[in-house]
């Protein structure tokens, strides 16, 4: 029997995030032409307290280009974590 699907994502909202979001970008790869990039999201107060789904949503749309052309191929290496612990 097949597993039922997972529930549908959101549809995105256009909020005010109501915290800070930092991002470091190391781009001494040249050679290869790698970026690496940390970047820490706060929760929000009401995920932090009591729980949830948190979604991040990857953009189609990029600054600057003409159709939706933003590819996620070239992403690697992404890990999630929670007061320092990986989430799988």
């Amino acid at each position: 029997m097949p597993l039922p699907l997972p529930p549908a994502v959101p549809a995105p909202q256009d909020v005010p995030f109501g915290s800070t979001i930092a991002l470091s970008v190391d781009g001494t790869d040249l050679a290869r032409h790698i970026l690496s990039m940390k970047e820490t999201i706060p929760l929000p107060t009401r995920i932090a307290q009591k729980g949830g789904d948190f979604v991040l949503l990857y953009p189609m749309w990029l600054p600057g280009n003409h159709s939706p052309s933003g590819t996620i191929d070239q992403l690697g290496g992404l890990t999630v974590k929670a007061d320092g612990k990986i989430i799988p």
